[in-house]
């Protein structure tokens, strides 16, 4: 190659770099179908700092491909709240097999804190199979406490390092500990459905507390215990989980084998199809539901494709939601007959700016959002 022409290939590298980047990417040429309403949302991505990934699941003769995609390329930090519940449920299934135990093995947490949701709840012994029901069906924070401290940060920070999720942090508990009060764990005890004793577990030392590699701030002022205190909250410590990470989870659990083995849960089979039939359910459908749980609408823990009442006759949701300080996310594997895919979508709805005061736009904006883009983009699958 002469002077001139190793010259203008070296011009031409970064024009079609940012002419790639300045075209609109498979998941936004989807949305654009979409209504006047969403098409609002979709304009205003970036304040609400909006994130999707999109992976079509095309059926082969020998199994599944999957076609990812995201939105945007770079996509920004969130409040992964609820999400971590996904694996630490699938992390407590895997140290059971390893025990030799089943679901109906029950655990107690004599030293839990009183910082913790539900602390006193979880001093009594209850069934795993109630715990993990209630974290994954109604969302049950005290029941999130008890996969936590039931494994330990340490713990479960080495086991997602093994499954390749180096980046995530689940390093507190639900309540008012944050992670500083939540780096010491156990005692807990662990019993078979007669109540005999079978493992107890001592107090652990103190986690090392990991931080994010920039500072992470959100809102002018915060509330906590009824008082506002002023200036940005500081998530630098506290949990993380991508949105990538998250749905690949989801798809392990879904299809271990399109997957690579570093990334599939170590599960019984029997234990793979309860997580993911629990992960189906509404509040209805559970026995461990409370009344007033119960009477929550079928999408009320279901966004993309359904969070707006509207659910298509076949349709097949499989989720986890979350929901804290402003940031709606869900976690998604959608199936209507032939059409499959997974969908996972994250935004920031909090106007004015104060986190924890519980005024977001949650029902105005994210959960029509949600449900139709989940119909749009499983339509185009």
């Amino acid at each position: 190659m002469n002077r001139r022409a190793l010259l203008m290939a070296a011009l031409a590298a970064p024009l079609a770099s940012l002419a790639a980047e300045t075209q609109p990417s498979v998941i936004e040429q989807i949305l654009s179908t979409g209504s006047a309403r969403l098409r609002e949302t979709l304009a205003n991505a970036r304040a609400l700092e909006l994130q999707i990934c999109y992976t079509r699941v095309l059926r082969t003769g020998s199994g599944v491909r999957l076609q990812p995609h995201q939105f945007p390329a770079r996509a920004p930090w969130f409040a992964s709240a609820s999400l971590v519940k996904l694996p630490l449920a699938a992390l407590l299934l895997e140290q059971l097999a390893s025990l030799d135990l089943g679901l109906d093995a029950n655990l107690a947490f004599p030293g839990m804190p009183a910082c913790a949701q539900g602390a006193a709840q979880l001093r009594v012994a209850q069934p795993v199979r109630r715990l993990i029901e209630r974290a994954l069906v109604v969302s049950d924070d005290s029941a999130y406490n008890a996969l936590y401290d039931f494994l330990g940060p340490q713990a479960i920070a080495d086991r997602l390092a093994q499954l390749g999720y180096q980046d995530s942090r689940i390093q507190a508990r639900f309540g008012t500990c944050g992670p500083e009060l939540s780096r010491v764990t156990g005692p807990w005890q662990l019993s078979d459905a007669r109540g005999k004793a079978l493992v107890e577990q001592a107090q652990r030392a103190a986690f090392q507390l990991r931080s994010s590699a920039v500072p992470i701030t959100r809102g002018n002022a915060w509330m906590q215990a009824g008082r506002r205190m002023a200036g940005a909250k500081d998530f630098s410590q506290s949990n993380a989980l991508t949105l990538a990470a998250a749905q690949q989870m989801l798809l392990a659990l879904s299809y271990p084998e399109a997957v690579p083995a570093q990334q599939r849960f170590a599960l019984r089979e029997a234990d793979r199809q309860f997580l993911l039939s629990r992960l189906r359910m509404t509040p209805a459908e559970s026995q461990l539901s409370s009344s007033a749980e119960r009477a929550l609408k079928p999408g009320h823990f279901k966004l993309l494709g359904v969070g707006d009442g509207q659910w298509p006759k076949g349709l097949l949701v499989t989720n986890k939601v979350g929901w804290a300080y402003g940031y709606l996310s869900d976690v998604t594997h959608l199936r209507l007959a032939a059409q499959e895919c997974f969908v996972s979508c994250a935004m920031y709805l909090n106007r004015d700016a104060v986190l924890n005061d519980g005024i977001y736009e949650y029902e105005q904006i994210g959960r029509p959002f949600m449900a139709e883009a989940g119909r749009l983009l499983l339509a185009a699958s």
